[in-house]
């Protein structure tokens, strides 16, 4: 599936936070109690980027790239794209630049 990547805005806050939570809060539910407002209180647009297909916003990611390292701090979908390879691809193209630059690669 094509898509596009773009710096995240302040008006991208309450899409993403919905994205988010859709995608976390099950999973932390299982294990802890939720904190409905840890992605506000992190949030920083500068270091997140917007997924976009079609013009629709299918998700966000955080790759950070640092001296000697890059990690991956977030991938998240929304549901209704999922399986379509956007995951995939966003990590395969941090592989790459990974290995072109030497710098080692982290999941965080």
């Amino acid at each position: 599936m094509k898509f596009t990547l773009r710096r995240a805005q302040w008006e991208d806050l309450e899409s993403l936070d919905r994205i988010y939570m859709a995608n976390m809060k099950p999973q932390v539910d299982r294990v802890a109690v939720w904190d409905p407002d840890r992605f506000r209180r992190n949030y920083r647009p500068q270091e997140f980027s917007v997924i976009e297909v079609a013009g629709q916003l299918a998700g966000l990611v955080k790759i950070v790239i640092q001296a000697e390292d890059i990690y991956i701090g977030e991938i998240q979908i929304r549901a209704t794209y999922r399986g379509r390879g956007i995951g995939k691809k966003l990590l395969k193209d941090t592989i790459v630049l990974s290995e072109a630059t030497g710098k080692r690669l982290w999941l965080r």
